[in-house]
């Protein structure tokens, strides 16, 4: 229904019993309140203003700055594992396993985790280890072979 707002007049589409705002000068008022206000409808009761409340003056804030990513631990265990290759086999599958696990984290988190680079050098150290293994186990067995 049509509303005349109280303030300045102005007409505004509104429900019965319910609260609007004026369209031209954003005054709150309560449609049922003035049978004046609506019109085709005989409302009782006096007329009640609802003013937003008051929220101070504007303050600026200073931006927040966020923490900084860290570094995964993950990633660095994979690069010491892949650079130190302690123990045959063993340094080499952790590299790869703790490289791939690290992706995984910084890739889901990136806000969180950084490290990328740490975990692809472990990853292509582990990986290289194996392929310098095999190819070291392979060649031992093709030596033998020829002796015999």
């Amino acid at each position: 229904m049509r509303v005349s707002c109280p303030q300045c007049g102005a007409a505004n589409d509104a429900a019965p019993g319910s609260k609007t705002i004026c369209v031209d000068c954003t005054q709150i008022f309560d449609v049922t309140a003035n049978p004046d206000l609506v019109s085709g409808l005989e409302l009782a009761g006096p007329l009640r203003t609802v003013r937003p409340p008051d929220l101070g003056p504007e303050v600026e804030s200073e931006p927040v700055a966020l923490a900084p990513p860290r570094t995964d631990p993950y990633a660095i265990v994979s690069l010491v594992s892949g650079i130190l290759f302690c123990i045959p086999f063993f340094g080499s599958t952790v590299a790869l396993f703790m490289g791939f696990k690290s992706l995984n984290r910084i890739n889901a988190d990136p806000d969180t985790y950084s490290g990328k680079p740490l975990a692809i050098a472990g990853i292509v150290l582990g990986a290289g280890w194996w392929i310098f293994a095999v190819i070291d186990i392979v060649s031992g067995i093709v030596a033998m072979r020829h002796h015999i």
